[in-house]
């Protein structure tokens, strides 16, 4: 069955959503950490329940989401939690969160137990540079990651105001 553009589907998600974390840095690599990536493998199964590819629906589009939550006394912030539930949904709902091109995320106290609700939106076609390529395996490669070399800036500068530094220097005379 062909899912048409403009078609939806909505899941509830009755578990706490753990606000997308930093990645940790410790001697065996860089890692999220386990209370963050065990709520990421709860939600992708709620997720595949109704998302699955057995379920027909497609994983090669553009999409839009729509993100009710519900949160504790310590929620997070929207960035985070929305964070979370996209890549959740990576294999299953979509095949790479950059796929998501629009985006609402509504965050209210729970009068009960903290919950989500998620609609995604099929929209026309494919983000602009997301290909239908796999992303390459990062981190640490003991835990089946490849190495990821990344580049740093080599200047220390810090920023000043234009006018900074123009006055007489030190030790000169004048």
């Amino acid at each position: 069955m062909a899912m048409l553009i403009g078609s939806s589907r909505s899941c509830d998600i009755p578990i706490p959503i753990v606000p997308k974390a930093r990645p940790r840095v410790d001697r065996g690599g860089t890692h999220m950490p386990e209370r963050y990536r065990q709520c990421v493998r709860d939600i992708g199964m709620i997720l595949a329940t109704v998302f699955g590819n057995d379920r027909g629906w497609p994983t090669h589009q553009a999409y839009a989401v729509e993100l009710n939550v519900e949160v504790g006394p310590h929620g997070g912030d929207v960035d985070n939690l929305l964070g979370t539930v996209l890549d959740a949904g990576n294999g299953i709902v979509w095949d790479d969160d950059r796929q998501v091109v629009v985006a609402t995320v509504t965050k209210r106290r729970a009068t009960q137990q903290p919950r989500a609700r998620l609609r995604v939106t099929i929209l026309d076609g494919m983000p602009r540079g997301v290909g239908h390529e796999p992303r390459e395996a990062v981190g640490n490669p003991k835990r089946g990651g490849a190495a990821k070399r990344t580049t740093r800036p080599t200047s220390n500068r810090t920023c000043r105001a234009p006018d900074a530094g123009k006055g007489p220097s030190r030790g000169s005379k004048g």
